[in-house]
């Protein structure tokens, strides 16, 4: 999928609280920045930049942790809506074969009590 094939590292930025990170972070940036303005020799501020978001990359790659993967909740994989649809699938089967008004209300209740779970989700 191409959008998550670029997706960044989700870095947990608030782990800066803690001074030992914090400082481990700095100094790996200034380190790393000096070593590439050492290579390149220049004075553009265009290529001190680039060597600025370099530095910062490769500094949080090493130093700041990632936040945990969390997998959301999706409402259509409870087990309650999995049974609510399971029924109404029956009572409009029903009510297509056998278009009575007792089936009919059966479909119509049935739909409700869906939207209902639904928002209970």
């Amino acid at each position: 999928n191409k959008s998550q094939s670029k997706r960044h590292p989700r870095y947990d930025w608030s782990s800066l609280k803690n001074s030992d990170i914090s400082h481990k972070y700095s100094v790996a940036v200034r380190n790393r920045f000096d070593a590439l303005q050492n290579e390149t020799q220049e004075e553009n501020p265009s290529v001190a930049y680039n060597n600025f978001i370099k530095a910062h990359k490769e500094a949080s790659k090493k130093c700041i942790p990632t936040k945990p993967k969390i997998k959301r909740h999706v409402p259509w994989e409870s087990s309650r809506v999995i049974e609510v649809r399971e029924k109404l699938k029956k009572a409009s089967k029903k009510r297509r074969i056998r278009p009575t008004r007792a089936n009919t209300r059966n479909f119509i209740n049935t739909q409700k009590e869906l939207a209902s779970v639904y928002q209970e989700e």
